[in-house]
């Protein structure tokens, strides 16, 4: 249920994606591999910093 709502939350815009790398609330999916695969679709869709 929270890597449903985490990717929710990618899909409507939320992108600190430094902060997700650090951020102690989601430690325990962090390293799963559904998360980390979400992540790196949203990733790849991430516009570059200006």
């Amino acid at each position: 249920m929270s890597v449903v709502c985490f990717e929710k939350c990618l899909s409507i815009g939320y992108n600190s994606f430094n902060h997700i790398k650090l951020d102690y609330d989601p430690v325990f999916i962090r390293e799963t591999e559904e998360l980390n695969t979400i992540i790196a679709k949203y990733l790849s869709q991430a516009k570059p910093a200006k």
